[in-house]
């Protein structure tokens, strides 16, 4: 993985928008492991290096994907709202999400 831990050096905040995202011509044999690679370990490795440099923040954006390609039918989505990921791209990003948080129980300061 890369280590970016250089360039945290002094951030309290962090906003990680990358994400490996509208592969057009997928020719990875798997490509759920392609995306995961990229978007959940990299996203989640980042986080810790993060963590490590004393960032105090750190804001992951997600994707709709996440949440899924259908709303309710009243065309909005809800707290309570079941994720419904249907390809590699929105996995990927779901479960970088659960790392962070996995990672910020272990982290948070109190």
């Amino acid at each position: 993985m890369t280590n970016l831990s250089h360039a945290l050096t002094g951030c309290d905040a962090v906003v990680h928008l990358a994400a490996c995202a509208h592969v057009m011509y997928d020719e990875a044999s798997d490509s759920l492991e392609a995306y995961r690679r990229a978007n959940t370990i990299g996203t989640i490795n980042f986080a810790h290096q993060a963590a490590a440099a004393g960032v105090k923040r750190f804001i992951f954006i997600i994707s709709v994907k996440v949440i899924g390609e259908q709303i309710s039918t009243d065309n909005r989505f809800a707290e309570d709202y079941e994720p419904a990921q249907q390809d590699a791209y929105g996995i990927s990003k779901y479960e970088a999400e659960f790392g962070l948080k996995r990672l910020a129980e272990e982290t948070t300061c109190s």
